[in-house]
């Protein structure tokens, strides 16, 4: 299977790469943009507006296994064209949703269109790029929910002042409609540019039927498992629930509270390019790596908790710190790690799998944090994240030793 070198052509497929991810960040994440709206104005309970993303989550989580399993047996590229077209339909659906049980039925729908993304694009840019090119396309990817989540918490207050916080799910719905055009014409441009066509080269796929997990490699991978978990439950945890938190602690209005969301995902990608480069550069033992950056994040965590109700401004940055770092962390466990498991011919699988516990993690924060704030406040909350960061911590330095043995790597 052939890998592409020529300087344009990488352009040209990340460009698309990065693309298709920001159309999935912009039509998943649109929900959260809007959240403190529909608590303050929409006539929905906390609780209740929870229970859409909770559903996401959850179907999210599962698709990823079976889009995952599937990218490895059949095109990834009409995986990721079926979910461009369904999330393209339940995002121009919401808006007729009155009820919000319907919405949640909806939003799952969502949820597992959003799962058929990522695992067969991990795919592609593994057939696609040389290890190298991998990492610095992965990167310049992840680039791309950062910008996503920029764009939406851009442009769900201007949707909310001239129409109401609907008006975004028609928007994100068109736009997605026209990324399925793009990604359907520029991918078949690039197959017949490069000849990178997907295929199964028999070789290849007997040697790796043929090669099996270690108990050591299980082992860390269940540890890993875990890790995406706690980074998942702070990560889109505290994404979600900054604007509804800088809303009720400081007495913004929502339209101003959604504004400050635009802080966290320009800090992440600051962290993308800080731990890429620790990576590659400094610490190559990817659970060191994670270790690292989930201590960092643990340190911000415990700054957050003691500034909840002190220092609006600290606690602002402390949110932008920790998820900034979940987001770093997210990239070596969701992103780098899958293209170690090339020889087991389990790429895409390795990456639904990874990618799925973060949901759960995702799912746990959502729903968790809105019970444990109406009934207990913030505090508890802030407590839950900090107890999560210095489990994930925890979780990687105890895979290092057994990771770098398994992987034979420094």
């Amino acid at each position: 299977m052939g890998k592409i070198a020529g300087r344009k052509q990488i352009i040209f497929a990340t460009s698309l790469f990065m693309a298709v991810y920001f159309i999935s960040y912009l039509t998943r994440l649109n929900y959260n943009a809007v959240l403190a709206e529909m608590t303050a104005n929409g006539g929905f309970t906390k609780a209740e507006a929870s229970l859409p993303l909770t559903g996401l989550f959850v179907a999210y989580g599962f698709g990823q296994l079976v889009s995952g399993y599937l990218g490895d047996r059949i095109q990834p590229k009409l995986i990721i064209l079926a979910g461009l077209l369904i999330t393209t339909a339940m995002n121009l659906f919401m808006p007729f949703c009155a009820e919000a049980g319907v919405m949640t039925a909806v939003w799952s729908v969502n949820g597992v269109a959003q799962a058929m993304i990522w695992p067969p694009l991990v795919k592609i840019m593994t057939t696609t790029f040389t290890p190298d090119d991998y990492k610095k396309a992965c990167v310049r990817v992840s680039w791309s929910s950062s910008l996503g989540t920029i764009a939406v918490y851009l442009l769900a207050p201007v949707c909310i002042l001239l129409s109401g916080w609907k008006l975004v799910f028609i928007v994100c719905g068109l736009l997605s409609a026209g990324m399925a055009v793009v990604w359907h014409s520029g991918y078949s441009c690039l197959e017949r540019q490069t000849g990178v066509l997907y295929q199964k080269e028999k070789a290849a796929v007997t040697a790796a039927e043929n090669a099996r997990f270690t108990p050591a490699v299980i082992a860390c991978m269940i540890t890993v498992m875990l890790a995406v978990v706690m980074q998942g439950l702070l990560r889109d945890g505290l994404t979600s629930w900054m604007p509804v938190y800088v809303s009720d602690a400081f007495g913004v209005s929502s339209s101003i509270s959604i504004l400050t969301g635009v802080v966290l995902p320009a800090f992440s990608i600051v962290s993308f390019q800080a731990t890429s480069f620790l990576n590659r550069k400094v610490i190559k033992n990817e659970m060191t790596c994670a270790a690292a950056v989930f201590a960092l994040g643990t340190a911000g965590a415990a700054v957050l908790y003691v500034a909840a109700y002190k220092q609006p401004v600290l606690a602002v940055a402390m949110f932008a710190l920790v998820t900034g770092c979940m987001h770093g962390v997210n990239l070596i466990l969701i992103g780098l790690l899958p293209p170690r498991f090339e020889k087991y011919g389990k790429v895409s699988f390795i990456s639904g799998l990874f990618n799925s516990c973060t949901y759960i993690g995702s799912a746990a924060s959502i729903y968790g944090v809105a019970m444990a704030t109406e009934k207990y406040g913030w505090l508890y909350s802030m407590g839950i994240w900090l107890a999560a960061a210095a489990v994930g911590t925890l979780l990687c330095v105890l895979c290092v030793r057994s990771w770098r043995k398994s992987i034979k790597i420094d």
